[in-house]
């Protein structure tokens, strides 16, 4: 069975991130894979960081409270997308 996927929803710190700063090769990466999908990436900014680091990427931001964080990434990927959405992150 082959699963088609448009949608890819990626948790920034501890998945593409260390201490606020893009794992090294991760831009580089995210800018190959944006050419084939609509990529989210969800941020606390603890380090108040994220944006600077992700800007010029095509990427769509979702920032939530440390509080709740947990259920908002577990519920948050509703409505992105009609087909399955890959989730890459701690909550997985």
């Amino acid at each position: 069975m082959i699963i088609t996927v448009h949608w890819h929803v990626l948790d920034y710190n501890g998945t593409l991130a260390t201490g606020g700063k893009l794992s090294e090769g991760v831009k580089a990466k995210l800018v190959g894979i944006s050419k084939d999908y609509e990529l989210y990436v969800l941020i606390a900014d603890t380090y108040g960081s994220a944006t600077a680091e992700l800007f010029g990427l095509l990427v769509t931001l979702k920032a939530f409270e440390h509080v709740g964080a947990m259920e908002f990434k577990v519920h948050n990927n509703k409505g992105i997308g009609p087909c399955p959405v890959c989730l890459c992150g701690q909550w997985v």
